[in-house]
């Protein structure tokens, strides 16, 4: 557990967050949920919530909106692990872009830029082609069809006007980094342990096999992917839980990684249990 105090302590002080703070005290019930963890586990979580400095890893933002006032309310919805950049023209934010000591994450890119009705799809044309790894979003407040057509042909998401914090929320957390999972040939040796001490049947060593693997996945994909009905899927996902005595299929997923990382931390595939 020490070095998940440790993280914790660097967290607070590094990025200076009150202790009474929202995230803060998010850590705090991971910490108190993991303590309950194999030594492997906590150890190994403790490293991913640090960068190599120890410290979390900042995400850098860039906003690009032609309203000054827009973009700094944009900057006031941040949380504080959170970096931001702001612009109103197009060239600094291309330049800004060009920038490649800058590891920009993600970039919300106004529309309209001063005069020019499209204006946003140029700074988005030069993300895609020279910083292919950052995640763009058009923002905009109208309605305009042409807008719509332009970014459905790009692919490109649009973030419409006002936006909420939670919605903001929402598009940051996609961009965050996640540690490495664990090896697939760990996470399958798991699966096989408790598939075994659950009884389960074959199939529903399949269905969990694809479960773990693909933590992204949809109950649709899943399915698909196993050549299976939703529903079957369904009432194997049931009686999965049933025997394994958990809540959730996220409870399910925790605890076959948590078993992968202690697998792991102990010399990986082969190792007694």
């Amino acid at each position: 557990m020490h070095a998940l105090e440790t993280a914790l302590e660097t967290i607070e002080a590094r990025l200076r967050f009150p202790a009474s703070s929202a995230r803060t005290m998010r850590i705090r019930h991971v910490v108190e949920r993991l303590r309950v963890a194999p030594p492997g586990v906590s150890v190994s979580l403790a490293h991913a919530m640090m960068s190599t400095h120890g410290a979390p890893v900042m995400l850098d933002v860039l906003v690009v909106d032609d309203d000054e006032l827009v973009g700094r309310a944009v900057k006031r919805l941040m949380p504080p692990d959170v970096s931001v950049r702001g612009t109103t023209s197009k060239p600094r934010a291309i330049e800004l872009l060009r920038d490649l000591a800058w590891p920009c994450a993600v970039a919300l890119i106004d529309v309209k830029l001063g005069r020019e009705r499209f204006g946003g799809f140029d700074v988005l044309d030069v993300a895609r082609a020279e910083r292919p790894t950052v995640r763009c979003f058009l923002v905009t407040g109208s309605n305009d069809l042409e807008v719509k057509r332009r970014a459905l042909a790009r692919r490109v998401h649009i973030l419409a006007k006002p936006f909420t914090k939670e919605e903001l929320a929402s598009i940051l957390d996609e961009a965050r980094p996640r540690p490495a999972p664990p090896p697939r040939d760990t996470l399958a040796e798991c699966v096989a342990r408790r598939a075994l001490e659950w009884r389960l049947s074959p199939t529903q060593r399949d269905v969990l096999r694809v479960l773990v693997a693909n933590e992204k996945r949809a109950h649709e994909q899943t399915a698909r992917a196993l050549d299976m009905k939703l529903n079957t899927l369904r009432a194997h996902l049931r009686a999965i839980l049933e025997r394994s005595g958990l809540p959730s299929v996220d409870a399910l997923r925790d605890m076959l990684l948590r078993d992968s990382l202690s697998l792991s931390a102990r010399g990986g595939p082969g190792s007694p249990p």
